[in-house]
């Protein structure tokens, strides 16, 4: 089945905004686990433990963050 040419434009933006909001949504997860796995590693005293996860949510954090400043400035070029 093919899209009427009229469509594309409106299934373009639904998928890119699905897709957007996949990434943000276990960006975001990671950010909490990273960050929750981290105060518990620490309690226990595992300092390599407590600084993978510290540096997994420190980067979740950058890519959400990434993530919507992209499309911010997608929305506001157009």
């Amino acid at each position: 089945m093919t899209i009427p040419l009229a469509m594309a434009p409106l299934v373009s933006a639904v998928l890119g905004a699905f897709i957007g909001g996949l990434i943000v949504t276990i960006a975001f997860s990671l950010v909490i686990l990273g960050v929750t796995r981290f105060d518990d590693m620490r309690r226990v005293g595992r300092r390599g433990a407590a600084t993978a996860y510290a540096t997994l949510g420190v980067l979740a954090a950058l890519a959400a963050t990434g993530t919507v400043v992209f499309g911010l400035i997608l929305v506001t070029s157009k």
